[in-house]
């Protein structure tokens, strides 16, 4: 049976409640789009807040199949970006995921003992990809990991705009005329 507004007498004024299926995709997406931009405002890459900020867009992807495919059709507009660390299968999600900005985030690489291979293998994994790598922040670079993430490091990172390498150990000596390939324009 169909509502009748007019037995609603002097209760008010009248709302009429729907979903938010009903917003058109313009609307939407500015709501996505102020969602994705304040968790990008608290992310700190030195640790004060962690790096999920940064995939606060990967709940949007889950809700639906519509808001999926509206987030995937507007990356630049949301900044999208993928993060890899030393705990994420890095290949595996690179390959699942669309092509986007990598962000390299990993401030506790060595602390307290060597990385694992595997730990390494995910941040070499991020580092191959090195025309879509956004940023890089690594902390606690043990010694030794230097020389196999400067040697990767010996070619342009054109999309590359923020460089932290960090190491409590004594400083490793990186020759600036090779360093990423003598040019990274956007750093």
């Amino acid at each position: 049976m169909p509502f009748d507004l007019t037995r609603l007498g002097g209760v008010g004024p009248c709302r009429l409640l729907g979903t938010i299926g009903i917003l058109p995709d313009d609307p939407l997406l500015e709501v996505f789009s102020l969602y994705v931009e304040e968790a990008y405002d608290t992310y700190n890459p030195d640790g004060f807040y962690g790096i999920e900020t940064l995939e606060a867009w990967c709940t949007l992807v889950h809700v639906c199949r519509r808001w999926r495919n509206l987030v995937f059709a507007s990356p630049r507009r949301l900044n999208l970006r993928l993060v890899c660390t030393r705990r994420k299968p890095v290949r595996q999600m690179l390959g699942i995921w669309p092509t986007l900005p990598i962000v390299i985030d990993d401030q506790e690489l060595g602390r307290h003992r060597q990385p694992r291979a595997e730990h390494v293998d995910n941040i070499t994994a991020a580092l191959e990809h090195r025309n879509r790598v956004y940023q890089i922040s690594l902390g606690n670079i043990p010694l030794s990991l230097f020389p196999i993430f400067a040697a990767m490091m010996q070619e342009s990172f054109p999309s590359l705009t923020r460089l932290q390498l960090g190491s409590e150990d004594e400083s490793p000596v990186i020759r600036p005329d090779s360093f990423l390939g003598g040019s990274s324009p956007r750093l």
